[in-house]
């Protein structure tokens, strides 16, 4: 049974601050001064386009439901929260969008960059200890899935279905399938694949339980999001710690004739 309705935060970039935007040949990326990020497709994979200029995380180009939270010494906040007032550089090059502290929280150096190169964006995690003191730091990083119009994300691996909130070990993570639909046809899809220094768990949850944590109020996933967790370990003054994944486009699974869309009763489209 479906959860209760939850209010996401999505606004206009007016209302988000610093805003940058990168527009590669397969995909779309943008991140906020606060750490917020959105994907999305620009010419995707299929040949007749029905994966093209579509969302891959909720609200994309303008929400405010994915994002990295960083502990330090065992305080865990989001970005903007350790960064502020501290002052921290937002920039776009390239195929990369940069989001690196020039203030550094404690001693620790803190970048976040999203690097998009052709049909696989990496979200990563910088980590280095510039004190002269160890810290005991970590990191999260919240993705919330919505593939095509209207979608949220539906988890398999070696074709079993994630039904029900539940934590796995990081290293599980790597091969996880998102797909838009949870019958065929399918329709888009992404896979995760771990780079370096893999999380130490993978939580897959409603989005308000990972946003607001917590037992949840139905293990039911009705509007799934997926928190990496690198859990708080020593780092050396001189020492840096880089946790990365990618999220690549999987060739989409669309039937030959039509192809439905729907948010009922606000949106349907039949392409």
């Amino acid at each position: 049974m479906p959860g209760p309705e939850v209010a996401k935060p999505s606004a206009a970039c007016d209302d988000l601050g610093d805003f940058l935007q990168i527009d590669g040949d397969r995909l779309s990326a943008t991140l906020t001064a606060q750490g917020y990020y959105t994907l999305g497709t620009t010419a995707g994979l299929a040949a007749g386009g029905l994966d093209n200029n579509e969302p891959l995380s909720y609200g994309h180009p303008y929400a405010r439901c994915s994002f990295p939270e960083l502990s330090i010494d065992g305080q865990r906040r989001s970005l903007h929260q350790w960064l502020f007032p501290r002052s921290s550089v937002l920039q776009a090059f390239g195929d990369t969008l940069l989001h690196v502290s020039a203030g550094d929280p404690v001693g620790v150096r803190v970048a976040f960059p999203i690097r998009l190169r052709d049909e696989v964006a990496r979200l990563e995690w910088s980590l280095a200890n510039l004190d002269s003191l160890p810290h005991q730091v970590g990191a999260d990083l919240v993705f919330d899935p919505a593939l095509g119009a209207w979608g949220d994300g539906y988890a398999e691996t070696q074709g079993l279905w994630f039904d029900d909130s539940q934590s796995m070990a990081g290293t599980d993570a790597d091969g996880l399938l998102l797909h838009e639909r949870r019958e065929a046809p399918l329709g888009m899809g992404l896979t995760i694949r771990l780079v370096g220094e893999a999380p130490d768990s993978l939580r897959l949850a409603n989005w308000v339980d990972t946003v607001v944590g917590g037992a949840p109020a139905t293990l039911d996933l009705y509007d799934l999001a997926l928190c990496f967790q690198w859990a708080e370990r020593t780092l050396a003054p001189g020492d840096s710690l880089v946790a990365a994944l990618d999220l690549a486009l999987l060739e989409p699974d669309f039937p030959p004739g039509l192809f439905l869309r729907a948010d009922l009763p606000g949106a349907l489209s039949i392409e």
